[in-house]
């Protein structure tokens, strides 16, 4: 349970920044957020989806 926590502290810290660098970025950065927080397929499928939706707005 550390560990994830751990892991969630760190990936929010990645998103943070590459939301400071530019918007693009920082929308690659939830999809690394969720790979990293939660490591389960389903999960990394629904992050890409919603980055895939955002670009094409």
């Amino acid at each position: 349970m550390a560990l994830e926590s751990e892991r969630t502290r760190e990936s929010f810290s990645y998103y943070q920044q590459a939301a400071l660098d530019n918007h693009i970025r920082s929308q690659v950065g939830v999809g690394l957020s969720y790979r990293d927080a939660k490591g389960v397929k389903k999960n990394m499928v629904k992050a890409y989806a919603w980055l895939l939706s955002s670009l094409t707005k």
